[in-house]
């Protein structure tokens, strides 16, 4: 073979890997975020709850059954609010009444929560009563921010027993953020 030849056939050779290696460089196989439950993101809560609680058939059953019923009142109270979200911000002049029935509506769904916990403890045994307070840490996580939750990491409710904001998880001390900065 003379040098030409494989010179020609060592530069088609780089030139393939080249585009071998562009494919797969873009294919964003890399940017896409780990599907949930796996690769750093916690399980859906209704998964840690059954999980920790160790429900069986018919009492997984029931949660099913509470669970349908809150997320369909919850689904109504965001129509709800959504609603009165509109009106309150469609004129110069806010409405207090829109306001004062956004305050109800976040009441109710404070209440609803309330009930579908209460059904979660009757649902469960005495022995799975006992794991309680760490579905109650997993939900408030979730609802209120903080690791695992929607917001940002650190920014959840304080452990049970703290004292003000030094016992948050995760986060700077106080809650807040570093330096007291405000949000951007």
């Amino acid at each position: 073979m003379t040098p030409q030849k494989l010179l020609s056939v060592l530069v088609g050779l780089l030139v393939l890997m080249n585009v071998a290696l562009m494919v797969t460089l873009m294919d964003g196989r890399g940017d896409r975020p780990p599907p949930p439950g796996r690769g750093g993101e916690p399980p859906p809560l209704r998964q840690t709850i059954e999980g920790t609680l160790g429900f069986d058939a018919d009492q997984r059953a029931q949660f099913d059954e509470s669970r349908r019923r809150y997320q369909d009142g919850l689904r109504d109270l965001d129509r709800r609010r959504r609603s009165l979200i509109e009106s309150y911000f469609a004129t110069a002049t806010p409405d207090l009444d829109a306001r004062a029935q956004l305050l109800e509506v976040e009441a109710a769904k404070i209440d609803l929560t309330s009930t579908h916990f209460r059904e979660i403890r009757e649902i469960a045994t005495e022995q799975q009563l006992a794991r309680f307070p760490e579905v109650l840490d997993a939900a408030l996580r979730v609802m209120l921010g903080g690791p695992g939750g929607p917001g940002e990491p650190g920014r959840g409710p304080p452990r049970r027993g703290g004292a003000d904001g030094e016992s948050r998880e995760g986060g700077p001390p106080g809650g807040g953020r570093r330096g007291g900065r405000p949000p951007r």
